[in-house]
């Protein structure tokens, strides 16, 4: 009897097991939440390393409830990322200002062409506007966890130019969803070519455009350069970037986990934007001596490249940025150049 009970009766090993299988998930698995953040940043590349970081920020302050899944260069372009978070499939993104101003224009209103100087003036001009930025994020359903910068946009070529008229007539890439841009770049006499992001670098291959605007932080990381290896030295704008988290899923954090996450999100962008100025300068460096040619032009011919951006400006307000909130960020960059000449 005794040898037909062990051989009909489960081992104490498999009711143990069956007993930890059955048992109810721990409080911290139940309760765990995955956010699922969507960049164009390629794997590897600074702006996911920070990202990357940020996911340890939010598994440290919510003691693991929280994860942060990063998808890095695989989720479309910015539009398509942001409608996939309109819908729910993703609840966070990592966007430029072409892909912020999809869901609040506001913030192209400190990316127009050569608007500042140098980064002490963004810096200034930014710091007075960001609470406004925030707040029509906010409105639109995202809370932003984070702002950086992606340096300084210039346009590289595929033949050689290096005044205005240089580039007149030539096919240059577009981002979709911005017609302010586009009149812009046509006041500056180019012929603008509309295409999604993911269609970059087919179609500088193909020669379906010919003049790419990019910081040199992103034309190294895609590899455009190669196609378009002639860089003008005159910074059209600076790139700003940001994280955003929808509200549903901010919300679902605890208060107190909220705003320590706050505190060292808004750190690590900052140091982001000073890795992203301090690599621009060692990216055009590395491609020059893979082929880049840097175009430098003289006095005379940076005049004229402000002239026209002036011109250009002018074509972007009242379509898309508001006519009231430049005059603000004008107002804010008018008040720091002040400053500084009496320092």
């Amino acid at each position: 009897m005794r040898a037909q009970l062990q051989r009909h009766s489960p081992s104490a090993a498999a009711l143990l097991v069956a007993a930890l299988v059955s048992l109810p998930a721990s409080p911290l698995e139940a309760k765990q939440r995955v956010i699922k953040l969507g960049t164009v940043a390629p794997e590897g590349t600074l702006p996911h390393l920070a990202l990357k970081q940020m996911a340890q920020v939010f598994a440290e302050e919510t003691g693991g409830k929280v994860q942060l899944k990063i998808y890095p260069g695989v989720v479309g372009d910015e539009p398509t990322i942001v409608r996939k978070m309109r819908i729910g499939q993703l609840q966070g993104a990592m966007l430029t200002s072409k892909g912020l101003a999809t869901i609040s224009p506001e913030p192209m209103a400190v990316q127009l062409p050569m608007l500042f100087a140098d980064t002490a003036e963004i810096d200034a001009v930014f710091a007075a506007m960001q609470p406004t930025f925030d707040r029509a994020l906010t409105e639109d359903g995202f809370v932003p966890i984070a702002w950086c910068d992606g340096g300084w946009m210039y346009l590289f070529s595929a033949r050689p130019a290096v005044a205005l008229d240089d580039l007149g007539g030539r096919r240059m890439w577009m981002w979709p969803h911005d017609e302010g841009a586009v009149l812009s770049f046509v006041a500056l006499g180019l012929e603008p070519v509309v295409l999604s992001d993911i269609d970059i670098v087919p179609s500088l291959r193909t020669g379906l455009v010919e003049v790419f605007p990019a910081t040199p932080v992103t034309a190294m990381a895609l590899q455009t350069y190669r196609d378009t290896p002639h860089m003008i030295e005159v910074p059209l704008a600076y790139m700003l970037g940001g994280v955003v988290i929808s509200a549903d899923a901010w919300e679902s954090i605890a208060p107190p986990a909220r705003e320590r996450i706050l505190r060292r999100c808004a750190k690590i962008g900052e140091q982001l934007s000073a890795d992203v100025r301090r690599d621009s300068a060692e990216a055009i460096e590395i491609m020059q001596r893979k082929g880049l040619t840097v175009h430098r032009p003289t006095s005379a011919q940076r005049e004229e490249w402000r002239a026209a951006a002036i011109r250009a400006r002018a074509t972007a307000i009242g379509v898309s940025v508001d006519a009231a909130l430049f005059e603000r960020v004008l107002a804010e960059r008018e008040r720091y150049r002040a400053r500084a000449r009496r320092r």
